[in-house]
């Protein structure tokens, strides 16, 4: 019969015992990576570019390191401001989800507060109804997209109608949301969904490559 180990000679192997080695980052083929991803996308691949132009152009000294690099240029130039960094990474493409859908529920709540009658639809004497005397500033956009979504002219916005003008408005308003996401999805060298720090720090490193 064996003998366990004894925690002490068990605790020695294990700090003795190498690390597997990380892969090491390739800036060239960082780069190339990126471009070819973004050659796809006419509108990153211009923002790709003058993230490079600008990256090329900074004295060393003024440069930030690591993650920072990247993330001064992509709040620069796209103004994306601070971004949604979980343990994992940023996690692009479900919060994009999930802002347009908080956005597409908003809009259908906003309309539905002209429907008086509960009939999951607005007529426009309900609409005129709800506008009268209320903040207009509060109820931002209701007539327009009232008539944006009135497709037959019959002066009333059935449910399906308002569904469709939401979902439109919404993803015509994410398109600037989109843009980065699909910019960060260019940088993502895994593919798995998440732009994480160091995914960040390679593509910094590698934009700066002359």
């Amino acid at each position: 019969m064996k003998r366990p180990l004894c925690p002490a000679l068990l605790l020695a192997v294990l700090l003795t015992t190498p690390l597997a080695a990380q892969p090491a980052s390739d800036p060239p083929a960082d780069l190339r990576f990126m471009l070819d991803r973004a050659a796809q996308i006419p509108q990153v691949d211009s923002l790709l570019r003058q993230f490079q132009q600008q990256a090329r152009s900074m004295r060393p000294q003024a440069r930030e390191t690591g993650a920072l690099r990247l993330r001064s240029l992509l709040a620069g130039h796209l103004n994306l401001g601070r971004m949604t960094m979980t343990d994992a990474g940023y996690d692009y493409g479900n919060l994009r989800q999930r802002q347009v859908a908080a956005a597409r529920a908003q809009m259908v709540g906003t309309l539905l507060r002209a429907d008086l009658n509960g009939d999951w639809q607005i007529t426009r004497d309900e609409l005129s109804a709800t506008l009268s005397g209320r903040d207009v500033g509060a109820m931002s956009g209701m007539a327009e997209f009232f008539l944006i979504g009135d497709r037959d002219l019959d002066n009333v916005l059935t449910f399906d109608e308002i569904k469709a003008v939401a979902v439109a408005e919404t993803e015509r308003r994410s398109s600037s949301q989109r843009v980065i996401d699909q910019l960060a999805e260019v940088m993502d060298f895994d593919q798995n969904g998440f732009l994480t720090a160091e995914e960040i720090d390679r593509a910094a490193v590698a934009l700066e490559l002359p």
